[in-house]
């Protein structure tokens, strides 16, 4: 199965459904002369492009700067951006492998230390290392993690378990020292 890849429509970036390893494909239709041109690896590098395309064109940005009552309902790049990356960071939190939930305070909560790496882990890649959260541990190896904090977004995760990672941890090296071999965890 080939790679996934976003492309530029006409109504803006969307995932490329076209199998590139399929000899008989005719190839996607707004892959220009080349076949790759307006493909791009992330779905935040479409979402810049798309942005940038428009703002030449005079439909995004710019144009909305000529007036200041467009200006005030029209959020900038930076703006757009927090809210794909805001997306991209809720869909990672519906999916239950995570163990990441909302809390009843507004914030976040986490079932493990190992579901806060995966999660972190996969939602940078989503963002393609345009943001790296905070990570606060819980002990001086580093293998408990306690939060992560995403400041561009305001999000903050804590670890609801972290006394059961705790002694994980502990009942491991217990392990690790009583049969004079590491633990695979």
């Amino acid at each position: 199965m080939a790679k996934v890849r976003y492309h530029l429509g006409p109504q803006g970036p969307g995932v490329c459904r076209v199998d590139t390893d399929n000899a008989r494909s005719k190839g996607c239709p707004f892959g220009g002369d080349s076949g790759s041109e307006n493909h791009f690896a992330t779905m935040a590098e479409a979402e810049v492009a798309y942005a940038d395309q428009m703002e030449a064109s005079g439909n995004g940005l710019v144009a909305a700067s000529a007036s200041s009552t467009s200006r005030a309902t029209t959020p900038d790049l930076q703006t757009q951006l927090q809210g794909v990356f805001r997306n991209r960071f809720d869909i990672l939190v519906a999916d239950s492998y995570y163990g990441v939930s909302a809390d009843s305070e507004g914030g976040f909560v986490a079932d493990s230390s190992e579901g806060l790496e995966r999660l972190k882990s996969q939602f940078v890649a989503s963002v393609d290392h345009e943001i790296d959260p905070e990570i606060d541990y819980a002990d001086e190896d580093q293998l408990v993690i306690s939060s992560v904090h995403i400041e561009e977004l305001g999000i903050n995760i804590k670890n609801q378990n972290i006394e059961d990672d705790l002694q994980s941890l502990h009942d491991d090296r217990e392990m690790v020292a009583a049969n004079g071999r590491e633990y695979w965890h």
